[in-house]
């Protein structure tokens, strides 16, 4: 199998949407502790999950990026 340009950036949006999103789940996470723990009532904040939602937008795209490019029709020489 040839590993195109397409290919490899399937796998970028893969891996960094998956990394960075698991990574803003932790974020909020550990924000929703922070603000349970002050004493003072913090406004919601819903970055972290925009962020999350859009990380996940990019994994889903690299997804079909990587489908295809594998499985797409390809020109014979």
């Amino acid at each position: 199998m040839k590993i195109t340009k397409t290919f490899i950036l399937g796998i970028i949006f893969i891996f960094a949407g998956i990394l960075g999103g698991g990574l803003f789940a932790v974020a909020n996470s550990l924000n929703i502790i922070a603000a349970e723990l002050s004493e003072k009532t913090a406004p919601a904040n819903i970055t972290c999950g925009l962020i999350l939602f859009i990380l996940l937008g990019v994994a889903i795209t690299g997804l079909i990026i990587l489908l295809c490019d594998v499985f797409g029709d390809k020109e014979r020489k």
